[in-house]
């Protein structure tokens, strides 16, 4: 992976040209994950924000809850990540996050 990025740079692709990586995963217990944020580190450094997908974010965490809990959390997942600004989107995550986690459903690791 780190081999295909490099060739990016090579074609003077670099950090003043990328601002924003996105990449899927589960998040970090995923290998594919983790391999993929080494690698955009190795090449582009701190400078690149890497951000995971958040349609793929909604789906792994909703197929892992209940049938009666999944319409409740899509309808907040939109909701938080469609704030207007990036705080407000945080905090309205974390409220999400700790609810789940109040209710015993494990899945809220994956947020």
């Amino acid at each position: 992976m780190t081999r295909q990025l490099e060739h990016f740079k090579a074609r003077r692709l670099d950090n003043t040209d990328i601002a924003v990586v996105f990449i899927d995963g589960v998040g970090l217990a995923d290998r594919l994950f983790v391999t993929a944020l080494k690698a955009i580190r190795e090449v582009f450094g701190n400078s690149v924000a890497v951000q995971r997908c958040t349609e793929h974010k909604r789906r792994n965490v909703k197929e892992k809850l209940p049938k009666h809990a999944q319409s409740n959390f899509s309808q907040k997942f939109s909701a938080a990540i469609n704030k207007k600004t990036c705080k407000a989107a945080q905090n309205a995550l974390a409220r999400l996050k700790s609810d789940l986690e109040l209710k015993g459903y494990k899945s809220a690791v994956s947020l």
